[in-house]
């Protein structure tokens, strides 16, 4: 499975074994799994690009009935921009989405942040605004001391988000320090 594979490659490019936390699956499981399209990396120039991209794709994703709109999940670290992102699909087609925290998620695309995905999971996922974890990580105002703490508890996040992904994965970001 290449989305597995991909979380697992990110997690240990950023993680040490001796500080791995996490029981991740072995090589030989990975094989095991059906394979499927590799993940999707689409840089912008802006944050805000990610979002009007993102809304325009599934857009015309739901309206070519490539996907059920159930079967999108979008995962934003910003939860600021959660609504913002719900309201953008829903200007351009009403009711198409919703904030997974709300209920009512049958037939409709569902947007949370990336904390809130505990339990969910859609064959198609969108995850947005990763490069603010990494500024995070590594703004002047942080104590040295603090990083491989923050570090670890972000690389478990992102890992965590990318494995809600069934079977295909588009992450957008804008710096190029996101993609190494």
């Amino acid at each position: 499975n290449e989305i597995l594979s991909f979380a697992v490659r990110f997690y240990r490019s950023r993680v040490s074994e001796d500080d791995e936390a996490i029981n991740l699956p072995s090589e030989d499981h990975i094989r095991q799994l059906p394979t499927g399209p590799a993940p999707k990396l689409i840089r912008f120039a802006a944050p805000q690009d990610q979002i009007k991209w993102i809304s325009d794709q599934i857009v015309r994703i739901v309206q070519k009935q490539k996907w059920q709109p159930d079967q999108i999940l979008v995962l934003q670290e910003d939860s600021a921009q959660v609504d913002l992102c719900v309201q953008m699909i829903n200007q351009k087609m009403p009711g198409l989405a919703i904030n997974a925290k709300e209920k009512g998620h049958l037939g409709k695309v569902r947007v949370c942040s990336i904390n809130a995905t505990t339990g969910l999971e859609a064959p198609l996922v969108f995850i947005a605004g990763l490069d603010r974890i990494f500024e995070q990580e590594d703004a002047l105002q942080n104590d040295p001391e603090d990083r491989p703490e923050m570090v670890l508890r972000n690389t478990r996040k992102i890992y965590m988000a990318i494995t809600r992904a069934m079977s295909n994965l588009i992450i957008a970001y804008c710096k190029e320090s996101v993609r190494d």
